[in-house]
């Protein structure tokens, strides 16, 4: 996961591909701080199940919360594979790979108005290998 926060005139992202198993997405949030948009240190999950976004407890009011997943694929063709955003999520974009090293992509996001502890509920894949979660939280402009 690589983030980059825009504060002047750039309109193009350009990701590395990582040659030709690359899988990437792109999402764009509006109305960051753009002083401190990190509201803490995102977490991370290492799961054998489904993508499962681990706590994150902002210190802040309000904050975006967004979600990544990404599920590894060995056994099923990935473009049989589905992805569902984690129970009160929407569902930015998710993105499948599907050359050597398939796997499967999913950004979600929901706004968060308190400085309470936010727990994600998984995504949910439809297969079974590995996958890795991460949470985030997006500090809102003053």
């Amino acid at each position: 996961i690589f983030y980059y926060f825009v504060t002047g005139t750039e309109t193009v992202i350009t990701p590395s591909t990582g040659g030709s198993d690359g899988n990437n997405l792109a999402v764009v949030f509006r109305n960051v701080d753009t002083s401190n948009p990190l509201d803490v240190t995102h977490t991370t999950d290492n799961s054998s199940v489904n993508p499962d976004p681990p706590n994150i407890s902002p210190v802040t009011s309000p904050t975006m919360i967004v979600v990544f997943g990404v599920k590894q694929q060995s056994n099923n063709n990935p473009q049989d594979m589905t992805l569902t955003a984690p129970s009160g999520y929407t569902l930015a974009t998710f993105s499948n790979q599907h050359n050597n090293s398939e796997c499967i992509i999913g950004a979600a996001y929901k706004e968060h108005t308190s400085t309470g502890s936010e727990n994600p509920g998984a995504f949910s894949v439809n297969n079974q290998d590995g996958s890795i979660a991460y949470t985030f939280a997006l500090r809102g402009e003053s």
